[in-house]
């Protein structure tokens, strides 16, 4: 993954910001499509590192993911209402199972959603738990920390074994039910 991608994302967050009127022609036929492609995961850009007797997942991928969906961030900010937001939401919520920077970006959009376009987030409620509960019960055993029955790390283990950096994960996930609880009609949700 070059850094011109990342730059190219960074570029079209801060024109998101300072000057949404520039990209809005081109939000849905250019922009979005490129975005929501960039924030999929890409097993190719993933490697295992060799350190001795453990082994590290090192995911080159990451910048570029995190920099697509802090620009949807920047884009719900400025432009929500050129967005389609179902397809939004769906792109978004692929974030759950990822590495916790983007969980915890993808739980702070989704707390927006729930505040400022509620309705949106309300006919997909359904579609929520399961893929928030996978995500959160990886994140608890996480929280717990290493079990000291364990010597070493294995390679297919999450990438973050950190118990403080799984418990801020759990943090932004329980911000996001509590937005999403407030929502009015969020009780007709079946699977919610």
């Amino acid at each position: 993954v070059s850094t011109q991608s990342t730059w190219g994302i960074t570029t079209v967050s801060g024109l998101a910001h300072t000057q949404p009127s520039v990209i809005a022609p081109y939000l849905q036929p250019q922009v979005l499509p490129v975005l929501y492609k960039e924030t999929a995961v890409d097993p190719s850009l993933q490697r295992v590192v060799d350190l001795g007797p453990f082994k590290h997942k090192v995911d080159d991928g990451l910048p570029v993911r995190k920099a697509a969906f802090q620009c949807l961030d920047t884009v719900l900010d400025g432009l929500s209402h050129k967005i389609d937001m179902h397809t939004f939401i769906r792109q978004v919520i692929k974030g759950f199972s990822d590495q916790d920077d983007i969980q915890i970006l993808t739980y702070q959009i989704l707390t927006k959603v729930s505040i400022y376009h509620s309705s949106w987030l309300a006919s997909l409620a359904d579609e929520l738990p399961d893929a928030m509960m996978k995500g959160i019960k990886d994140k608890l055993k996480e929280a717990k920390g290493p079990d000291p029955n364990t010597q070493q790390q294995d390679a297919a283990s999450p990438p973050s074994n950190e118990p403080e950096r799984a418990k801020d994960v759990l943090r932004a996930a329980l911000r996001c039910i509590v937005a999403i609880q407030k929502m009015p009609g969020i009780q007709q949700a079946l699977g919610w």
